[in-house]
Formats: structure tokens, sequence, C-alpha cells
């Protein structure tokens, strides 16, 4: 087992013993979901976002099934917060029900049956797809890049971070707010960040809006990569509108995050290529 699996099997141990812990969470917040509050309510809100953030947990931790259950549960919770239902008792205890199906289940979710600890990662199959010389380049230029991963899910931070250390990226940071990354970025500098899109208080996308409209303390042209789930690849309009540069999907493998960044790095190597030819040209 590689030094990589190894401390990713830590990681996914460590979300399985707090899991059900986590599943009290939603019971407790489904509990207080009064259906007659106002759509911005508290309680719903809460559980909106704890549902969005344990279901993409559960897809990058090795457990699509889990993960996709979760997500029809906020999908639900986002539908009855946002545009309200004509019998909103009967979807709360539709979403209780599933949720409290799944609670039963955590016995099953083990690092033994991960699927991400299941797809070992073969060196010599890792090196033939993108081309070692490419590899090469990547680490090379990753070496010199200031990474900021920005998640709500410490397991995922966790995951992501020693995903990138593997890679060759030598400084990396994470953060679990777009808060918390605009009070960090001015002292660690990123040159790239990644970032998942619902945060509290301030959310991906309007990180990203932030970064390009220059309010913050980064470059607006600060490459930009999207974390996302599958359920939410329909809105990617927003944030390509708002000049995002790739998107992440979860759940993300060591070869997924190895090609996101090969493609924005490799696009900005272009750039800047072009820009220092059209300056000689320029000037000549």
């Amino acid at each position: 087992m590689t030094a990589l699996n190894s401390r990713s099997e830590a990681i996914i141990a460590r979300y399985c013993a707090h899991l059900p812990k986590e599943f009290e969470t939603l019971i407790t917040l489904l509990e207080g979901a009064n259906v007659e509050l106002q759509r911005s309510s508290g309680a719903v809100h809460q559980l909106n976002q704890e549902l969005h953030r344990m279901s993409g947990a559960a897809l990058c931790m090795g457990f699509p099934f889990l993960g996709s259950e979760l997500e029809k549960a906020f999908r639900l919770v986002q539908d009855l917060r946002l545009n309200g239902v004509s019998d909103p008792e009967r979807v709360l205890k539709s979403i209780a029900s599933k949720i409290y199906a799944l609670a039963r289940l955590k016995e099953q979710v083990t690092p033994d049956n991960s699927l991400l600890m299941r797809k070992v990662i073969n060196p010599v199959t890792a090196m033939q797809a993108p081309s070692r010389r490419r590899l090469e380049y990547l680490q090379e230029i990753l070496a010199e890049e200031r990474i900021i991963f920005a998640d709500d899910d410490v397991s995922i931070r966790m995951l992501m971070r020693e995903i990138l250390v593997s890679l060759g990226v030598l400084n990396v940071a994470t953060v679990s707010s777009g808060e918390e990354f605009l009070d960090m970025c001015s002292a660690f500098k990123p040159t790239l960040v990644i970032t998942d899109w619902h945060m509290k208080p301030i959310n991906g996308l309007e990180l990203l809006e932030r970064i390009r409209f220059g309010r913050s303390n980064l470059s607006p042209d600060t490459k930009v990569i999207f974390l996302t789930s599958k359920g939410t690849l329909a809105h990617v309009q927003q944030p390509v509108a708002a000049g995002c540069d790739h998107f992440l999907v979860k759940p993300f493998s060591r070869r997924l995050v190895e090609r996101a960044l090969l493609n924005v790095t490799e696009y900005s190597a272009a750039a800047g290529a072009d820009a220092e030819e059209h300056e000689i040209k320029r000037t000549a």
C-alpha cells in the first residue's frame, strides 16, 4: 500500500467513526425543522447545509450509495426552502424516513467497504496517461504553486490535502469557508484556488465573484477550480459566467485532481507564452 493510500485509509476510518454522530445531528435538525417556519428558517437552512456537506463527504470517501441518497434528501429540502410545496409536513416526513433508514446502514460504512480504498492506485498505470513527460512538467509547475482548498467538510479537506501533497504541491492550505479563505489569502497569497460551492457565510460562487471583480486580496485572474457534485452540474452556468477555470466533480480522485491541475496550469502556461510572444513582436 502506498503512503497516499495509507493516509487515505486513516482519513476514511476517521470519517466512518464520526458518521453516527453526524446522523444524530441530522435527526436533531429534522426535529427542529418546523413546517410553519419561513423558507429561510434557521432549522431548515441548517438541515439543507448539513445534508449537502454529508452527501459530498460520503461520495468522496467512497460510499456512492450513501452519498446519492443524502443528495436526494438535500434536493428535497432545497426544493422545500426555495420553491415551497403544497404539503411540507409530508415532505419532511419523507425526508425523515430516508434519514432514519440511512442511519441504520452506518455499521456498513467502514474503510473495507469504501470504493476509494478498493481502487488502489498503481504507480505504473498512473504514469501512462497522461504521459510521463506531462506529469514531470506538472510536478515542476506545482512545486511553484500555492494552493488553497475551501470546503466545509473536514474529511474532504484532509483527503484533498493528501492528494495535492502527493502530486508535488509544496504549499497547501485548507479552509472551511469563503470567509476563512478571505482572512487567510492576504498572508498565504495563493496562486490557485479550489473551492466547493455550498459553504457559509460566503459560498464558493460569491468567493469566485469577489476574486474576479477585484474584491479580494488576490489578482482577478487567479486560477479557480470549482468543486461540485453531479447534482449541481445542471447549474454550472453561474460559475462559468463568473469566470471559473475548471470543474472538479465529486467524488474526486488523485487522477481527476491531477487532470484538473494539468488543465489549468497548461492553459496558464500557454497564455503566458502567447503574451510573451506578443510583447516580443510589439517591441521588435
